[in-house]
């Protein structure tokens, strides 16, 4: 993964954090009222600053071993958006994380059985 170490324990993965997400949306809300429903999907896009860094045990039950760079997030500005506008890079992503999912369990695919994708989602 090409992650630094921390204080020379080894950084095995990232993850995020995200605080404040709910005041951004609410005051966009408290301007645009609306009514969301049960099981309903929203499309969220949220403006964030990296607040802080740390980093947490990979592992609870080894504490002195492998650590997980947590990305904390502050939320600013949100606004709702109709799927069309992000729907490409969402499939893209859930793509890419269910082939890192599947290579990591083992799974191979073919050449030329799947359709490749750039960041966009394109093809």
């Amino acid at each position: 993964m090409g992650l630094a170490p921390f204080e020379d324990r080894d950084v095995v993965r990232t993850a995020v954090a995200v605080t404040n997400a709910g005041d951004g949306l609410s005051a966009a809300m408290k301007i645009q009222p609306q009514e969301l429903h049960l099981g309903e999907t929203v499309y969220i896009v949220l403006e964030t600053t990296v607040a802080k860094v740390r980093f947490d045990p990979a592992d609870k039950d080894e504490p002195d071993g492998e650590v997980v760079r947590v990305h904390v997030l502050r939320a600013g500005t949100a606004a709702m958006v109709e799927r069309k506008l992000v729907g490409k890079l969402l499939d893209a992503q859930a793509d890419r994380i269910r082939r890192a999912a599947e290579e990591e369990a083992g799974v191979l695919h073919l050449a030329g059985t799947d359709v490749e994708t750039d960041e966009d989602g394109e093809p």
